[in-house]
This record gives structure tokens, sequence and C-alpha cells, in this order.
């Protein structure tokens, strides 16, 4: 193994360590609201099924349970900040790379670049790079 793949492994195994100690439920009021009097950690706000949405609970009962939106396309709710901020494109539901690349986010928010895995290419590894027949290597040969 190179040492390029070495941290590419490492780094994909930081990344995805991170995504499962940093996931947090995400809830939906009519499936599986959180509204029962839990104050949670953002004064009851909880993370939606829906990235651009966050739910919102009364702090009294019967605690209804209200699904808002962020109000900008590029916010997605922070459970961090209890807030709406700039959505980070490496995030677990935000995954732009696709076919398990790994996805590190660079320079300005929204800027990401995606390392593909063996066989794929592509900003965001979506083209799978064709297979070569052992053929094509004979065709520079030397006839005798």
């Amino acid at each position: 193994m190179t040492s390029f793949q070495m941290k590419r492994v490492v780094l994909f195994a930081l990344l995805h360590i991170h995504q499962v100690l940093a996931f947090t439920p995400r809830y939906d009021c009519a499936k599986n609201s959180p509204c029962n009097g839990h104050y949670g950690s953002c004064n009851y706000k909880f993370l939606h099924v829906n990235p651009k949405k966050y739910i919102e609970c009364a702090p009294v009962p019967p605690f209804h349970c209200s699904e808002e939106y962020c109000d900008d396309d590029d916010y997605e709710f922070s459970y961090n900040l209890c807030m709406c901020e700039i959505a980070h494109p490496c995030e677990y539901f935000n995954q732009p790379c696709k076919n398990s690349a790994l996805c590190i986010e660079v320079g300005l928010p929204q800027e990401y670049v995606c390392f593909c895995a063996d066989g794929w290419t592509g900003k965001h590894c979506e083209s799978e790079i064709p297979a070569i027949s052992s053929s094509v290597y004979n065709l520079g040969s030397r006839r005798k």
C-alpha cells in the first residue's frame, strides 16, 4: 500500500468514526416526535429528517410539535449551535461524493474535494473507470 493510499484509508476511517460519534437522532412530527416534554440541548428544538428543517416543540403540555424551515436554501439546522447555519458539504446528509469516496472540506464553506475509491473518477466520483482488457496491452507488442 502506498503512502497516499494509507493516508486515504486513515482519513476515511476518521471521517466514518466522526460521523458515527456525531450522529444525532433526526425526527419527524408525524412518525417519531421528540415533543413529549424533553428539553433537549437546543431549547425544545430537534433535528428533522430533512436537514433543511428542524422541529420546535412547545415547552408546556400538550407539547405541540411544529416543523420549521431554515430561511435560506444553503442553510441547515445545526444541533451544535441550535440555529440554522451554512450547510457543510461533507456532512453525513449532504455527502456529495459518491461510490465510497472520501469528502474533504477545503477553503471556504461549500468547497470540497472528493478522493475517489479505486475504479471511480469525476468531480463527485460518479463515473466508473472502464476495465481495460488484457488484449489492449498486447496491441503494442511486436509480432515475430
